[in-house]
């Protein structure tokens, strides 16, 4: 045998909080006016609080109907007040705008009296005018040709003095070199006499540049200057005949010429290179941009130093700087 269940008719109904339609049970539909607990909750509070509204608004209501009249006595009080305040106002007001009106009018007036006095003396004055008027004419003519010769005059004196400026500037670059090779060369005789004959040195200008330079650069970061040798000159020169004889640019040669130079007679050697340079300068910088070179240049040991150039082909420099610690 079969059994068939039959489905209960379900009513649907309306939440009071939230206005959603939910289906219930005919015995709960008595019961149950919302669809949730939330919902409830939530309405219980707004019931609370319009409860609360209510009572506050009958309260206000009867605070006024009790006191009416005194309110409405404040209120007339207060426009009394008001009215006694314009017509006090009032009349200062239109004492002030005739009084605008009148020094209005006498500006007016004023204006056409000189309006009349230059039609007057337009029509009978007019060739006195003219004549004053050509007079200053010719002279604002004659004072602005006077204007034009100064401001011709005041760029010839601009042209003039840039040029002595120009000049003065080479003049000063050009004194400033002398003093630099006067420097340079002072530096290598006091060099030569320290080191006596048998090391004494005669350098090329880029290489007692390169000296000047790196000493420079070494006393001003707080380091000894280095001494310049023969001997440390001689291994740089042997490493740089051999570069351009065998056409190669790197450090590999350098400690066996150093080695056939000195001996066991040294402690540490180091060297840097540059190669297609014309100016000293411009080769100091390189050196200064690679954090390599610049730990050669500014190692705290060295106390001796030999430079070697020799111009190749194109022009251009390649230059051996040999450092030593002996």
């Amino acid at each position: 045998m079969s059994k068939q269940k039959t489905k209960k008719k379900e009513k649907s109904i309306t939440c009071l909080n939230c206005s959603k339609k939910f289906y219930v049970t005919p015995a709960q539909a008595k019961k149950r006016k919302f669809c949730s607990r939330d919902c409830s909750i939530a309405y219980s509070k707004k019931t609370k609080e319009d409860n609360f509204l209510e009572e506050k608004k009958k309260e206000v209501a009867q605070y006024i109907k009790d006191n009416s009249q005194k309110i409405e006595e404040k209120i007339s009080e207060k426009r009394c007040t008001e009215d006694i305040n314009d017509r006090k106002f009032r009349p200062l007001f239109f004492y002030l705008t005739l009084l605008f009106f009148f020094v209005f009018l006498l500006y007016y007036q004023q204006e056409l009296f000189k309006l009349k006095i230059n039609e007057i003396e337009s029509v009978y004055d007019s060739e006195e005018v003219f004549n004053k008027y050509g007079k200053h004419k010719k002279q604002n003519s004659e004072f602005i040709r006077y204007e034009e010769k100064l401001k011709e005059k005041e760029k010839e004196i601009r042209a003039i003095q840039e040029k002595l400026d120009d000049v003065m500037q080479k003049h000063r670059l050009i004194k400033a070199r002398i003093d630099r090779e006067e420097h340079i060369r002072g530096d290598i005789e006091n060099l030569n006499g320290e080191m006596g004959e048998e090391e004494n040195v005669n350098l090329g200008d880029i290489n007692l540049e390169i000296l000047n330079l790196i000493n420079k650069e070494r006393v001003g970061s707080g380091l000894n200057e280095l001494v310049y040798s023969k001997l440390v000159e001689n291994i740089a020169a042997r490493h740089c005949d051999d570069m351009i004889h065998n056409e190669y640019v790197e450090h590999s040669n350098f400690e066996e010429f150093a080695q056939e130079e000195l001996g066991d007679d040294y402690i540490e050697i180091g060297e840097i290179l540059a190669n297609n340079f014309n100016n000293s300068e411009e080769i100091l910088d390189s050196w200064l941009e690679s954090a390599s070179h610049r730990d050669v240049i500014f190692y705290d040991k060295w106390n001796k130093i030999g430079i070697s150039s020799v111009v190749q082909n194109n022009g251009t420099y390649l230059i051996s700087v040999c450092f030593l610690r002996d």
